[in-house]
């Protein structure tokens, strides 16, 4: 009895880590727009994307240009599926600076030990058939480190040897999957009939 009293004492931090997030500070999945806006986390006020950012194309996405975030501001998105908040997406800022494996270690002491995930974005589009070959010396890597049961991820791409700013990324889970299905369309569905 002892033994296994001793094991679940060990475990139980493991367990409580690697556990899905629920949302990002005061922005709980689910949540509507509105909720989101009283979230007073956006001091700049959510807008729609401009007609100039690739956002614009997809539906549901709300950005704020100065989002709360360590003690300063950075730029932020927030997507809904179904009229529900489903992911946070934010920007790391470019000062004050952190390297990704600070970045990393933070979210690892809070979050767990990450999956990490290194897609070769170059390959990938060799064997799409989106290009034919590599440049010489030419690289363009997406990495991403996943925690908390793949509910918050750290990705940032690396061209030629130099690392861009990282983003964090906070999400329901299974969103990839969920994104996709009929349910999903189902959600979107009922959003636009209840708007009309």
């Amino acid at each position: 009895m002892k033994k296994i009293v001793i094991l679940i004492t060990l475990l139980f931090p493991f367990m409580v880590l690697s556990a899905p997030v629920d949302g990002y500070k005061d922005l709980k999945f689910g949540m509507t727009l509105e909720q989101v806006r009283n979230t007073k986390l956006c001091d700049s006020g959510w807008r729609t994307p401009k007609l100039n950012e690739w956002q614009k194309v997809i539906r549901s996405h709300w950005m704020c240009d100065q989002f709360l975030f360590n003690n300063g501001h950075t730029f932020a998105v927030v997507r809904f599926i179904g009229g529900e908040l489903s992911e946070i997406e934010i920007e790391i800022p470019e000062y004050p600076k952190y390297t990704i494996d600070e970045l990393s270690n933070a979210l690892t002491e809070k979050y767990g030990k990450p999956i990490i995930e290194k897609i070769d974005l170059i390959e990938k589009d060799i064997k799409e058939g989106r290009t034919k070959k590599r440049k010489k010396d030419e690289s363009k890597l997406l990495e991403r480190r996943r925690f908390a049961d793949d509910t918050v991820s750290l990705r940032f791409f690396t061209y030629n040897g130099k690392v861009e700013l990282p983003t964090l990324f906070y999400s329901v889970p299974n969103i990839k999957k969920y994104s996709d299905t009929e349910e999903s369309n189902k959600a979107e569905k009922k959003a636009l009939i209840d708007s009309l």
